[in-house]
């Protein structure tokens, strides 16, 4: 669990970390004051026990440990929003979102990481609009220091739009492996992909997994183990491989060898240039 101490209030909250679609969460199981808890906790009372002012407002199981159930995502297409969203089951916002929302709102997660609220009853008294999450990574790009922003949105009003721009990663569903436009060789990080190598694949293909992720390391190293950009990885290094049958004769060394290449920093330029 994650504990998190709240400055001169000297409150702790303590979290189970609960995995969701291969995600994870943050599930609130304990604090030691529970007025200032975003959800309720049943009170720790016995008739038998004597508490400490600090934890006499004390509500949860410090001790409850997380259990790895099988979890179903549903992903839908918002025609209106433009742009697929996941729902979010309430006990995964438990203590991250105040419980009376919970109970009075389904929750969808945009492939922007924005999550919006639709009310459960439209002709409620009291929930009758629409919510919105929104996240912040740095505390400080949202106001007073909060990493977290719910706004109410009136019924019949336009909700913000899912952003589905290329720079926004999607937090909920695996990043398409679908073939980008090549960038120039000469674009392609040296360094990386070097670290590439270390996991076992050649460099003509991890010249072309970084060429198709724009120089992400990780992007690259997911695209690279997806079984779906197989072919295009073979079909790369049967290229490469008549490249080098059709060039000037090299020195004699073992291709295989992929590593001793950017060991030598100075190897002839015409062998460097068959790499590039």
């Amino acid at each position: 669990g994650i504990n998190a101490e709240y400055g001169e209030r000297k409150i702790m909250h303590a979290y189970n970390l609960v995995s969701h679609g291969r995600r994870i969460f943050r599930q609130l199981i304990f604090s030691s004051n529970t007025r200032f808890a975003l959800h309720s906790l049943p009170p720790n009372v016995s008739s038998q026990q004597v508490y400490e002012e600090c934890v006499r407002l004390a509500g949860g199981n410090i001790k409850q440990i997380s259990k790895n159930l099988s979890s179903l995502v549903v992903v839908r297409m918002n025609k209106d929003l433009g742009g697929k969203e996941t729902y979010i089951p309430p006990r995964l916002l438990q203590g991250l979102v105040p419980s009376i929302l919970l109970e009075s709102h389904h929750f969808w997660q945009g492939e922007d990481l924005l999550i919006r609220g639709e009310p459960i009853d439209n002709n409620s008294q009291w929930f009758n609009y629409n919510l919105e999450i929104s996240f912040a990574e740095d505390p400080s790009d949202v106001l007073d220091g909060h990493t977290a922003v719910i706004k109410r949105r009136p019924i019949g009003t336009t909700l913000t739009k899912i952003a589905t721009s290329s720079s926004v990663e999607s937090g909920l569903q695996r990043k398409s492996s679908a073939p980008k436009a090549p960038a120039s060789s000469s674009a392609v990080d040296e360094f990386l992909v070097m670290d590439l190598i270390q996991l076992g694949f050649t460099p003509a293909a991890c010249r072309l997994a970084l060429q198709r992720n724009s120089n992400s390391l990780d992007r690259a190293a997911q695209w690279l183990f997806d079984e779906t950009n197989k072919p295009e990885i073979i079909a790369c290094e049967i290229n490469f491989g008549n490249q080098m049958d059709i060039s000037e004769p090299m020195e004699e060394e073992s291709l295989s060898n992929s590593s001793s290449f950017f060991s030598q920093g100075n190897k002839e330029t015409k062998d460097s240039q068959t790499f590039t």
